[in-house]
């Protein structure tokens, strides 16, 4: 016997004062004795320290967390106790994402927390997750939101301790109320010289076989076409705001042995941006006596989109909008009680 959590109109992002519905549905093959089944609506932060000191035997580490609520709502959508059919039980229930941080609302975190949140008017940060890096210094952690339905069974019956539970996790965007800035656009330009046996009469249509290819891979004396790629970026980008990037290939004619421009084929793109951030955290042993605050910088990369067709590439007809073709967003700069991060530098590959 388990629980079954439906959203009704699933988005791919949530913000701050988003309403959110669904509906938990009581599924298995056997009755159960249901003492109460609930469900919460949580925002949790975590994060994690870790710094080695010495080496061989005399290696020690020192451990730090951060564990903070974020937001925490209880619904209680059925009480008993209560003998209940499976796949005959359901119920609605309905949430809104708050506007800001409310950190006191008794999300026990499943161990000890401490509030870093001493703004009242947080606002609230978007999903994030740090994985592990870093040597002698490693960090870690995460940003995130949940609905949680939870199944009690009724104890007074034999072997009716435990329960059940089931999470879907949902994806926070952060909102900045700013204008969209003027990107102050330049452009990188880079020329390319191509030799292939696809610029001799009769092949220009049609696949090469392996040997083939290898001649052309070898040769030096096939025909070659040459071209010049812009690509156009911004000088400006203001984070919560789309990275309008733009792609153009022009066709070098004079110094190319083809006089018909070839069809050029955009297979693969990636575009990363370089983070910096900080960390905060206390001792794992200091906890409860809330001292020992510990913070620390660290960098992380992070790809933002990415393009990889190899079987269905793009032909490269007219300028094209990268922005659009990988929906490039930086996401905004925020504080959260555990991580501040700001964006270094964009890359594309």
């Amino acid at each position: 016997m388990s629980l079954q959590i439906t959203i009704h109109n699933p988005q791919r992002y949530y913000t701050a004062n988003s309403p959110i519905s669904g509906t938990v549905h009581l599924v298995g093959k056997s009755d159960i004795d249901v003492s109460q089944i609930l469900i919460a609506f949580s925002g949790r932060c975590k994060s994690k320290l870790v710094i080695s000191r010495g080496t061989g035997k005399d290696k020690k580490r020192d451990y730090y967390r951060g564990r903070v609520p974020i937001f925490h709502y209880e619904t209680i959508l059925f009480t008993g106790p209560r003998t209940l059919h499976p796949n005959q039980h359901s119920w609605d229930f309905s949430f809104r994402f708050p506007p800001r941080c409310h950190s006191r609302g008794g999300d026990q975190f499943h161990g000890p927390s401490y509030n870093f949140n001493d703004d009242p008017h947080q606002a609230l940060p978007p999903s994030y997750d740090l994985p592990r890096q870093g040597l002698s210094k490693e960090v870690s952690g995460y940003v995130s939101y949940e609905i949680e339905a939870r199944l009690v069974k009724d104890g007074s019956k034999f072997f009716g301790s435990g329960g059940s539970e089931t999470v879907e996790r949902l994806l926070v965007k952060g909102q900045r109320d700013v204008a969209e800035p003027d990107p102050q656009p330049y452009t990188l330009a880079k020329a390319i010289e191509c030799k292939s046996m696809h610029l001799l009469p009769g092949y220009e249509d049609r696949s090469l076989t392996l040997i083939e290819k290898l001649h052309s891979v070898r040769s030096k004396n096939l025909p070659a076409a040459f071209f010049q790629i812009d690509l156009r970026i911004p000088r400006v980008a203001v984070m919560g705001w789309g990275l309008p990037m733009f792609l153009t290939l022009d066709h070098d004619l004079e110094r190319s042995a083809n006089k018909n421009p070839p069809t050029v084929y955009l297979k693969q793109v990636k575009v990363s941006l370089e983070t910096l951030g900080t960390i905060r955290c206390l001792n794992d042993g200091a906890l409860r006596s809330k001292t020992e605050d510990k913070v620390e910088a660290y960098e992380q990369r992070i790809i933002i989109g990415e393009f990889n067709s190899a079987k269905n590439p793009q032909p490269i007809t007219e300028r094209i909008d990268l922005r659009k073709l990988m929906n490039l967003h930086l996401d905004a700069q925020f504080i959260s009680p555990g991580f501040q991060r700001s964006t270094s530098k964009c890359t594309m590959l």
